[in-house]
């Protein structure tokens, strides 16, 4: 027995080193040691650490199967045993049989990690590759794949690329093979997908960069190319391989990150890489080109971007309209025009009166007109014009061209005499236009002020208070400062209380220096002296007033960029004092170094600093520092206080170690001290949460670090003596031990007895014991696990759902197949049946083909005893994709076998129909001898018992109609001439037996009539369908429907109906000769020596009616377009062969 006697931590584990290397060196037989007794944990990890220094891979094999994850940790630190020496041992099979059916599922994960990291032959990467693959554990076996042979990469990237593309990170599996790298390319489908593969793939470049630029131009389209390569790469290219980029602009452009094309391109690149960017015409003006490529077209002199967007433009698209297309003017390209040039081409477009704007808007052109031109003209469409909304428009466009202050002058008198009369909107609209758009309203005289005055006026008087109206003062105010105008009572009050300072920023370029100094100093001037007037009393209106003014001297200067310090020294050291109103404020910020203190560390010995380090963590390190165990000791009430304060507080690491390597002394301390928590605790209320954290860590705690008659005591103590919870009556702090023993009782390493535990799992304790399951199927040794699930099977059924949804990850398939049909079999609960046959269903599909192939006949059998109770996610899952195609037909034959049972409620049809229809798309599944039954059935159900007659709802005809389909697809569908013998029996029998009831009148009239065009169409749709378009038996079908017909039916009754026919025997016939390699020519002259044939026919049996012509003509050219179709050929062009054929043949 090891006793370990230091106090730190690390001195204890280099103790336990110690006593390793003295026995290796005194040469101690090993079985001497492995005889000793374990009295310890210490002592395992003694003997584990001796067997390595040994070399002993059976003793560490026995580790592996012991069921303990401390030690098989432990043994897994042996790298050693990864070696190639030891691989009788490593291996996929000695592992499957003799060491995985004795370990936890999560010891195994971690073993196949721990081989993954450490092989790399390739050979015994393979294998296990290939085990993981086929157990399921596809991202296990990605990782053994990094390191096979270039072969079988090869192999499995064309077997599961799509898996590799969504879970594999490429570097790590293509490494430096341009030959992988290609491969995936080649397999990978789609194009961004392959962009986006290649992007990771750059740093190939610098393993040859000519190779991977290469893959980049053959597998990235250029119009998709989406994905930038980074900067570097982006730099290489463009210092290294610019005849790359210059040669193929259109890809680099839109892979180079744009700032470096930017930086190492000249007038001349450019000129090279936007032609080969232009779009389409259509996209050209749609996503307006010019401004989706603004930053190249910035390389060239701003003189003769506009000549080369021009030039480039008639070189690309021919002699098509530029600056006259409506687009340029919506794209705003006039802005490359000179004023003089932007004249002349709205002149040219009110000349040529094309209206391309719109209806009546050609008056829009006199925007680019000088406003002398454009005022007599604009007057004219305006006294021509009723619509207000117009004239204002109108109006709006003579602003636009206005050039001087005397232009502005005339249309202020203009508008004031002839539109002052005009809506208040329209009129607001207008001064809005003045104010926005010209920079000359002060520079205008008194009387085109005054004007303005009136026409503000008469706003204001429609609408009283006017917002807007208000917001205008600020012009009038404005102007009279720098005019030297008195202000009237109005202005003041708006100077004093609502002064736009923002509007004065803006505005500030339309006045002169000195009318900027005028405005300056008389703000200031007002703004401080109300101040300084207001520092004369003291009470909440002058403060409030101070406030205010000071805010506007300070933004009075920012507005004229001048600094804090012109503000007086009354105001700055107010506005400083006044912290709560100007503490964000960045004016008055010091921009002088700010020295910023750092806090000054609390005092250790603090118990506020003891409660914010006591982590996991801290106590870790002092547990390593600590040289007499003492402080960590006197820690213990802390502790509790952490646990009390913060709801997610844990020392789980601490417990780990003082379990292992503290166990008889500081591990009894701590045990000692949460059974006395427990011990001690008073009646717990239900909304106490610090005492139930308490009660929940203590237990916790006690699992972890306590021995098995600690865990048995506290087990036995507390178990529920009813499965039903009395929350009125039961002791709180009782149960909140129970709930804390169901969470918790699994986090014991060694696992607690089955028995001991299995008290806690019942009635309303299950849902505490929810995460117990999970944890024992990961942490469970398969014996175990197993040994657990049986209990909790032979248990009710709330706990019973539980253990089969455990049973379906822990049992082998053959335990599977004997308690799933035993349970399904003698329960009729619904939901239980549901999490069988869902679980058995997620099982089948997710496992491989060996388990797959035991576990189907089981969900066969299922499906056979399949009722109308089931819940609807049963028999969603009869028609899901995902069941193996292998086993599709006979899975669907097993379910139907069990539906068409079930009554006829809405529900179970809804059933049905899915059902037939997943048979008719699983056709090539089927087994068609059991398909041609269930058609038979139908037959004689609907025909020959003449059940056609009768009313059906929505649905029941709806089924009827579904297997109609199904009939029609089974046709159609044949592989051999036995099963096209078989397609054409059927088909005779549906038509005959439709025929002889020709007349038949129901409810429905003539319904076997209808029946009989329908099932012809079904079958000529089926037959176009991409799986049977090419069969060879089509002809014979069509044949046989036309031999039916007219062997039943009088010619002249159904004539267009046999015509259809003939002409879609041609086109089949066509359609087989022509499936491999379609040649359009061939195509034409046999299908115009076959209508010369049928035309022939038809005039030699004096078939030929005139009044048909025009639908026969009909007929054929949709037959002739549809085989075109089929055989992805030019259906017009066809036509257009077959036409001059026929005309040559006539001449």
């Amino acid at each position: 027995m090891i006793e370990l006697t230091a106090s730190s931590l690390g001195q204890r584990q280099r103790e336990l080193n110690f006593k390793v290397a003295e026995t290796v060196k005194k040469k101690i037989c090993f079985d001497d040691i492995k005889s000793t007794e374990e009295k310890s944990d210490v002592d395992k990890l003694f003997k584990i650490d001796v067997a390595s220094e040994y070399r002993n891979i059976e003793y560490i094999i026995e580790i592996l199967k012991c069921g303990d994850s401390l030690l098989i940790s432990r043994a897994l630190n042996c790298d050693w045993i990864f070696n190639d020496e030891y691989s009788h041992f490593m291996n996929p099979d000695y592992l499957h049989n003799e060491v995985f059916p004795l370990m936890s599922i999560k010891m195994k994960t971690k073993l196949l990690n721990k081989l993954a990291y450490h092989l790399r032959k390739e050979s015994r990467n393979e294998a296990f590759s290939n085990y993981c693959k086929n157990m399921k554990m596809k991202s296990l076996a990605l990782k053994f794949f990094l390191f096979t042979s270039e072969a079988f990469k090869l192999n499995l990237i064309k077997e599961d690329c799509s898996y590799l593309s969504k879970h594999g990170y490429p570097p790590l599996f293509i490494g430096n093979s341009f030959a992988l790298a290609e491969g995936y390319l080649t397999t990978e489908h789609y194009i961004f997908q392959k962009e986006d593969f290649i992007d990771k793939l750059a740093y190939l470049y610098h393993v040859d960069e000519n190779k991977y630029l290469d893959l980049l131009e053959k597998y990235v389209m250029p119009e998709h190319a989406s994905v930038w390569i980074g900067c570097r790469l982006s730099k290489y290219i463009m210092t290294k391989h610019k005849d790359r980029v210059l040669r193929l602009p259109l890809m680099y452009v839109n892979k180079v990150k744009r700032n470096i094309l930017l930086r190492y391109s000249t007038a001349e690149d450019v000129k090279t890489y936007i032609p080969a960017l232009l779009p389409t015409l259509t996209r050209f003006w749609e996503y307006n080109f010019y401004a989706h490529n603004k930053d190249l077209f910035n390389l060239i002199p701003s003189d003769e971007t506009y000549k080369f967007l021009k030039t480039i433009f008639h070189k690309t698209y021919g002699d098509v309209p530029f600056e006259m297309n409506y687009k340029f003017y919506y794209h705003k390209y006039y802005d490359f025009l000179t004023q003089e040039e932007k004249e002349q081409w709205a002149l040219k477009h009110i000349e040529e009166a094309k209206e391309i704007l719109g209806t009546n808007n050609d008056y829009i052109w006199y925007k680019f007109v000088n406003f002398t031109r454009a005022f007599p003209n604009i007057k004219k469409y305006i006294l021509i014009t009723p619509d207000p909304g117009m004239r204002s428009k109108m109006i709006m466009v003579l602003i636009d061209s206005i050039r001087t202050k005397e232009d502005l002058e005339t249309l202020i008198n203009y508008y004031y005499k002839r539109h002052n009369n005009e809506n208040v909107n329209y009129k607001r609209d207008f001064l809005e236009g003045i104010i926005i758009k010209t920079s000359f309203i002060f520079q205008c005289d008194e009387p085109t002020w005054n004007v303005f005055n009136k026409i503000l006026c008469s706003i204001e008087t429609a609408t009283p208070g006017c917002k807007f109206c208000n917001s205008y003062k600020f012009y009038f105010a404005i102007h009279n400062i720098i005019r030297g105008i008195e202000m009237d009572s109005t202005l003041m009050d708006y100077i004093d209380k609502s002064m736009d300072m923002n509007c004065l920023k803006r505005k500030l370029n339309d006045l002169n220096p000195d009318e900027q100094k005028s405005v300056y100093d008389y703000f200031y001037g007002y703004y401080y002296k109300k101040f300084k007037y207001s520092i004369k009393w003291d009470h909440d209106e002058t403060v409030r007033s101070r406030n205010k003014y000071a805010l506007y001297l300070k933004n009075l200067l920012q507005c004229f960029k001048i600094t804090k310090e012109n503000l007086p020294k009354e105001v700055l050291c107010f506005m400083n004092s006044t912290y709560c109103h100007f503490r964000y404020d960045d004016f008055l910020k010091d921009k002088k170094y700010e020295d910023n203190q750092k806090k000054s560390e609390k005092d250790p010995e603090s118990p506020e600093y003891r409660l914010e380090t006591l982590t996991d963590d801290c106590l870790l390190r002092l547990l390593k520092k600590d040289e007499e165990i003492k402080t960590i000791v006197e820690l213990r009430p802390e502790i509790k206080s952490c646990i009390e304060q913060e709801w997610n507080y844990s020392i789980t690491k601490f417990l780990k170690k003082i379990k292992i390597y503290y166990s008889k002394d500081l591990g009894n301390l701590f045990l000692e001290f949460f059974e006395s928590w427990l011990a001690n605790m008073q009646q717990v209320e239900r909304n106490d949460f610090d005492d139930r954290k308490l009660i929940q860590n203590s237990v916790y705690a006690i699992f972890s670090i306590g021995n098995e008659e600690n865990m048995l005591k506290l087990l036995l103590e507390n178990v529920p003596k009813e499965s039903k919870i009395d929350h009125s009556t039961i002791d709180k702090k009782l149960l909140a031990i129970q709930e804390a023993i169901c969470r918790y009782a699994c986090y014991a390493r060694l696992p607690v007895p089955v028995s001991t535990i299995l008290p806690y799992i019942k009635g309303d304790y299950v849902h505490f014991c929810l995460p117990m399951f999970n944890r024992y199927l990961a942490n469970l040794t398969m014996p175990l696990c197993h040994e657990f699930i049986e209990s909790i099977l032979d248990a009710p059924l709330s706990v019973q759902k539980h253990g089969i949804r455990l049973a379906f990850t822990a049992f082998s398939a053959e335990n599977l197949k004997n308690l799933l049909l035993n349970v399904w079999k003698n329960t009729k609960n619904v939901s239980l049946r549901m999490i069988i046959y869902k679980s058995l269903f997620d099982k089948i599909i997710k496992s491989n083909e060996e388990t797959q192939n035991e576990l189907y006949d089981v969900i066969r059998e299922l499906n056979l005893t399949l009722y109308d109770e089931d819940q609807q996610e049963v028999f969603d899952l009869l028609v899901s994709y995902e069941m193996p195609k292998r086993f599709k037909g006979d899975y669907l034959e097993s379910a139907w076998i069990s539906v068409k049972q079930l009554p006829n409620k809405t529900k179970n049809m809804t059933i049905k129909n899915k059902l037939l229809n997943d048979i008719e798309k699983h056709m090539d599944c089927m087994n068609r001898e059991f398909v041609l039954k269930e058609i038979e059935d139908h037959i004689n159900i609907m025909l020959i018992e003449k059940g056609i007659e009768k009313t059906y709802t929505d649905l029941e005809s709806s089924c009827n109609d579904c297997l109609w389909n199904v009939a029609a697809t089974y046709i159609v569908a044949s592989k051999t001439l036995d099963d096209s013998s078989k397609s054409h029996q059927l088909l005779e029998i549906i038509l005959r037996e439709s025929y002889k009831q020709w007349s038949l009148v129901s409810n429905n009239p003539y319904v076997v009539n209808k029946n009989s065009f329908i099932i012809i169409d079904k079958v000529k749709e089926r037959s176009e369908l991409s799986a049977y378009k090419f069969s060879k038996y089509n002809i014979q079908i069509f044949e046989t429907i036309l031999s039916c017909v007219l062997d039943l039916t009088l010619e002249r009754e159904i004539y267009m109906t046999i015509m259809d026919l003939r002409i879609l025997i041609i086109s089949k016939k066509v359609i087989t000769l022509e499936n491999e390699d379609p040649d359009i020519n061939r195509a034409s002259n046999y299908v115009t020596m076959e209508l010369v044939l049928f035309m022939n026919d038809l005039k030699n049996n004096n078939n030929c009616f005139t009044i048909f012509y025009n639908s026969i003509v009909t007929v054929i050219t949709q037959t002739l377009l549809k085989m075109s179709s089929l055989l992805s050929i030019n259906g017009h062009l066809l036509l257009a062969f077959v036409c001059k054929e026929l005309l040559c043949m006539r001449n």
